[in-house]
């Protein structure tokens, strides 16, 4: 595959991107080597590292230079932890998101409050060039699979769609696609700590990356045609991550739900909507004595319609699936 073509694929690569994330459209694997996380010093409080996001690898050339993957990870009443990849990742039914789903429909506002202690997490995947890793600096001139949250993703959306001068006079900022292997730039990611709860009222550190930034538009490699196609040809393959076979059955997920949940949530929602459900003690974990059979209560009710929720709620309907 050669570089113009990659360079004729990327002239409509900003529209394809401000497509790809508008809400409801949608694996990561364990211990993946190719992932790659600048590090945290919790005890400095403090990171940082130099990257360069990358295009799509030349067998996707055609697909968005990124994957995004949705997830839950919450601990039940019964101690157990739910940490699934959701399906609706791939445009599938997720138990997780239409319990929390009726959770939010039932009136009550406890329920919602239970659902948002549910709400999906947003992962993205993309391949970036190690320019300087201080805590790993073996891994600098390698391609990696960069992992990284809406917070990073956001600042690749407000740079490749800047807004509008405010007033006659401000400056016009030119867009940046970061992906662009011509017209792209390096991003500097500065991490700082910062404290919140979490969900059991505990005061934590986790890592801010406000301060992170990009640098001036610049050719990769200097612009060294040799060396550009190089790095290219090391991405690596992305759609994988939209393979059915990286995802749990719906039938699993919903079975380990009740297992973290129980039968039922906060006013008595069912858990699993009346499915009967087979709990084995070698199945699940080893202080499970006997096999037994959880079965939801079932609710003759009307189909779930969403009530209208209040603005500040908007942003959280949009990742509670």
């Amino acid at each position: 595959m050669s570089l113009n073509a990659l360079r004729s694929s990327s002239k409509n690569m900003l529209e394809k991107m401000k497509a790809s994330d508008k809400p409801d459209q949608s694996g990561s694997r364990a211990e993946d080597e190719r992932i790659w996380k600048p590090t945290f010093d919790k005890e400095k409080g403090s990171g940082s590292a130099i990257i360069r996001f990358l295009p799509a690898a030349p067998s996707e050339i055609d697909e968005l230079p990124y994957v995004r993957v949705y997830s839950h990870a919450f601990q039940g009443p019964t101690g157990k932890w739910y940490i699934e990849k959701s399906l609706s990742t791939i445009g599938k039914p997720d138990p997780c998101g239409e319990l929390n789903k009726r959770c939010w429909n039932s009136g009550v506002e406890s329920d919602k409050d239970n659902a948002r202690s549910r709400k999906r997490k947003t992962d993205y995947y993309a391949n970036v060039l190690i320019i300087k890793d201080p805590a790993h600096p073996e891994l600098e001139g390698k391609v990696m699979i960069y992992k990284y949250g809406p917070q990073i993703h956001k600042m690749i959306e407000d740079s490749a769609y800047p807004k509008e001068p405010e007033f006659e006079g401000d400056e016009v900022v030119e867009p940046l696609n970061a992906f662009d292997i011509d017209n792209g730039a390096d991003f500097v990611i500065r991490i700082t700590g910062r404290t919140m709860k979490n969900a059991k009222g505990q005061s934590v550190t986790v890592p801010n990356y406000e301060k992170s930034s990009f640098k001036a538009k610049a050719a990769l490699a200097g612009g060294k045609e040799s060396e550009m196609e190089r790095i290219w040809n090391m991405c690596h393959a992305l759609q994988p991550f939209y393979d059915e076979k990286e995802y749990k059955s719906y039938e699993s997920l919903q079975k380990r739900l009740v297992e973290v949940l129980g039968p039922q949530v906060g006013s008595g929602i069912p858990t699993a909507a009346g499915i009967m459900i087979s709990v084995n003690a070698h199945d699940v974990d080893d202080d499970v004595d006997d096999s037994q059979s959880v079965r939801a209560p079932v609710r003759q009710t009307a189909p779930v319609q969403l009530s209208e929720p209040d603005d500040e709620d908007l942003a959280f309907l949009r990742d509670i699936e």
